[in-house]
């Protein structure tokens, strides 16, 4: 099959399942944000199409309030992620640690150092928010590079150490809920399910809810949401069947 964009799992596409999960769970947003003076004027759902619309000032005061709640509210830290991602990780595209990897590798070390600047570093003043979180963000970057660079001295330097660890590497095939994540990552970013869909199959087979739990997560009857369920699983099997007439085979 020929690859295209739509066909590679990108950080991206893993962010919009999550966030996907995460809207179904709490389609307002949490109590924090409901409840903030800045937030409670932004959908959630609908901020990360309109966070480039508002003004400096309002996008400097929205990302404020994210990073502030994101030290305790995992979603708020999710919707940096949403937001942020791309435009951190071009800017610390220089780093040291990020040489030479591939584009996944990449995305996930600028996630996890975002993640440590959320969390452990200042936020800096309001109007500078953006490059307060890059620098931050920088900072995390070459802390990691120093503790690889430290950690290489202890890796075994025997031929079969490493023929044994290559060996390893290679045999690690992917487990039945990766596989899901990648279909579900899949399905939100060609539009296959709406964003619902996608977070109600998340739910019940990510996240091992029964239909009756999810029912009253969503404030509705246990058949409603077993009509959603049988509508999203043949949409995405008509997708999937679409997709192979299209290409000859799946992956």
């Amino acid at each position: 099959m020929s690859t295209t964009a739509s066909d590679i799992p990108t950080t991206r596409r893993r962010l919009t399942l999550e966030w996907s999960i995460a809207l179904g769970s709490a389609p307002a947003g949490p109590d924090a944000w409901r409840s903030d003076e800045c937030l409670k004027h932004h959908s959630p759902a609908d901020l990360p199409t309109t966070y480039n619309t508002l003004s400096v000032t309002e996008r400097n005061t929205v990302l404020a309030a994210l990073l502030r709640l994101a030290r305790t509210e995992l979603f708020c830290e999710l919707a940096v992620f949403v937001l942020m991602h791309q435009r951190i990780a071009w800017r610390v595209s220089s780093a040291r640690i990020l040489q030479g990897t591939d584009n996944f590798t990449r995305d996930a070390i600028v996630l996890t150092a975002m993640h440590s600047a959320i969390q452990y570093r200042s936020p800096g003043s309001e109007n500078k928010i953006f490059s307060s979180l890059a620098l931050n963000t920088l900072h995390e970057l070459n802390r990691l590079s120093r503790s690889e660079r430290a950690a290489m001295d202890e890796i075994p330097s025997d031929d079969q150490a490493l023929a044994a660890l290559a060996s390893g590497a290679q045999t690690n095939a992917p487990s039945p809920s990766e596989e899901l994540v990648e279909l579900l990552a899949w399905a939100a970013d060609t539009q296959a399910l709406t964003s619902y869909h996608v977070g109600l199959l998340a739910r019940l087979h990510l996240g091992g809810r029964t239909l009756q739990a999810v029912a009253d997560e969503d404030g509705v009857s246990i058949r409603t949401i077993a009509n959603h369920t049988t509508r999203a699983r043949q949409d995405l099997k008509l997708a999937v069947q679409n997709h192979i007439q299209a290409w000859g085979r799946w992956s």
